[in-house]
């Protein structure tokens, strides 16, 4: 059969049995497709299924459960990072031990949840205020399945994660007042709420807010709109969140000093930051928004998300770690742009409509340009450690196994948070530190070599290193762990000639294994002989 010519812009080569515009219109319904969208969240829960959690997020699941336990929070257990880093997943493990089942699961059904609901308020919002087109739905739909549940890979359910789904709501709001609608008043309380929550996460990511805020303020010409629901549930959130961490978790202001000390200096070059391949991601994608979007950049439908995004870039500055997890919700906002830039150009030729002027939409042809980042991002983000079961420590999870009985208990002599999570959790074992590594001791030390600081800041990070070695040795004393992983870090060796405390943890254990330089210690009336 010949092939037809109608190609809507699109040029078409007869030699071939279907044309370039026949291939838009079909590749269009598929994007418009609800039944893709399903597709997707099947391949997003089979992703998650056969992965597993990254450290980040199994040693908090640790702290959670701790806590539930009886643990006081920053005195039993002790996380550098604000209550809400923990609280977040707390409803998970509570309700992963009420019906037996591993937190990482019900964490995983949880954030699949928030995202459907989140993404369902936003789109509502949107609706109502006419900024998007019920014909858009489907493609909306598939967009959001890929960018909030498959492209996160190995960094799903990481805070950052979760702040990006939480944020939708009040992004939808901004974009519905930038376009002169007044929102629900139920839908923008609700979203302030979830808003407030983000900024209780991390205080920096209240940017991704300010920069959408203050565009939507210049563009209604009305500074009352500070004033609006969503801001003040915003502030009374975070306000109310202060206020329980004074009264709940007084202990963690007693080591917000420590980590402002020890870890807040510790920062990678501006070079490196920039170098880092989700950054270069990042740029590209704001180079094609920047190119194909034009003067759509400044609508509602595009704008806030933009610059949502730009605000959670700053934060990737700002924080100075050059961690992916820190970077992707500026790549996953602006994958949100472009899918809404683009949702009236699929929609139309899916249709087999005429598509909408360049003024309206960027045409189809520019799509494909945007495909390769998309694929790219799915990559970066860590999909290839869901699909292949990349351990953290190779051969790491065999040793323990190997030298310490079942269930063992556990505790690392490392600095690095993916020694002992999620290892433990992926050999059923016990956490025995009230820490997950000595990460403090060793970057007191690395900024005192580097005389950081005045002699009374130095003092206080001698005593900080020397506090965390004496936490050492007393948590192996009371809990008496089966196996001790020490890593071979110069830093630890180091150490271990430095701080006798360390030594002595280390007295009545003998190292059995090694792998991916972590070496495995084990009790000496256990021996040295691998149970078969």
């Amino acid at each position: 059969m010949a092939a037809q010519t109608k190609h809507f812009g699109v040029f078409a080569l007869n030699r071939f049995p279907i044309s370039f515009g026949e291939f838009n219109i079909k590749f269009a319904r598929v994007l418009s497709n609800r039944w893709t969208a399903t597709a997707l969240l099947v391949f997003a829960i089979i992703q998650q299924a056969v992965g597993h959690q990254n450290t980040d997020n199994s040693w908090l699941f640790t702290v959670a459960e701790h806590v539930l336990a009886g643990a006081r929070p920053y005195v039993d257990i002790i996380e550098t990072n604000p209550p809400a880093s923990f609280l977040i997943y707390m409803p998970a493990a509570m309700f992963a031990q009420a019906i037996g089942a591993p937190t990482e699961a019900i964490a995983v059904v949880f954030v699949f949840l928030n995202a459907m609901v989140c993404a369902w308020l936003a789109w509502r919002v949107l609706r109502e205020a006419g900024v998007v087109a019920q014909a858009e739905s489907g493609f909306a739909a598939v967009a959001a399945s890929f960018i909030l549940l498959v492209m996160p890979g190995f960094v799903f359910a990481q805070r950052e994660h979760l702040a990006v789904i939480w944020s939708l709501p009040v992004l939808a709001v901004y974009a519905a007042r930038f376009s002169g609608a007044r929102p629900d008043w139920r839908s923008a309380l609700g979203a302030g709420v979830l808003a407030g929550f983000v900024v209780c996460i991390k205080p920096h990511f209240a940017l991704a807010f300010a920069f959408p805020l203050a565009g939507c303020l210049i563009a209604r010409r009305s500074f009352r709109l500070a004033l609006a629901i969503e801001n003040l549930a915003a502030t009374v959130t975070v306000l109310a969140y202060v206020a329980v961490i004074f009264y709940l978790f007084s202990a963690f202001v007693d080591t917000l000093q420590v980590t402002i000390d020890a870890y807040v200096p510790l920062r990678v070059s501006l070079q490196e930051l920039l170098g880092e391949l989700w950054f270069t991601l990042n740029v590209g994608l704001l180079a094609i928004t920047a190119y194909v979007g034009r003067g759509l950049c400044f609508t509602p439908r595009a704008f806030t998300l933009i610059a949502g995004s730009l605000g959670f870039l700053v934060t990737y500055l700002v924080q100075g770690k050059g961690w992916g997890n820190h970077e992707l919700p500026a790549v996953m906002l602006l994958c949100l742009a472009l899918a809404l830039l683009f949702a009236p150009t699929i929609t139309a030729v899916g249709a087999g409509q005429t598509p909408p002027t360049r003024d309206v939409a960027p045409p189809m042809g520019f799509l494909y340009s945007i495909l390769p980042l998309f694929a790219l991002a799915f990559l970066v983000f860590g999909a290839p450690y869901d699909w292949t079961g990349a351990e953290e420590h190779a051969g790491l999870a065999a040793a323990v196994r190997g030298y310490a009985p079942d269930h063992p208990r556990l505790i690392a002599l490392t600095p690095q948070q993916s020694v002992g999570h999620p290892l433990v959790r992926r050999v059923g074992g016990v956490w025995c530190g009230r820490t997950n590594n000595v990460m403090i001791m060793v970057y007191s030390r690395m900024l005192i070599a580097a005389k950081r600081g005045d002699a009374a800041y130095r003092q206080r990070l001698e005593r900080y290193a020397s506090n965390e070695a004496a936490a050492f040795l007393a948590d192996v004393r009371e809990k008496q762990p089966d196996a001790i992983l020490v890593d071979k870090d110069k830093r630890i060796t180091d150490a271990i000639a430095v701080f006798p405390d360390l030594s002595a943890a280390l007295k009545d254990y003998e190292p059995v294994a090694t792998a991916d330089n972590i070496v495995v210690w084990t009790r000496r009336t256990r021996g040295q002989v691998a149970r078969d």
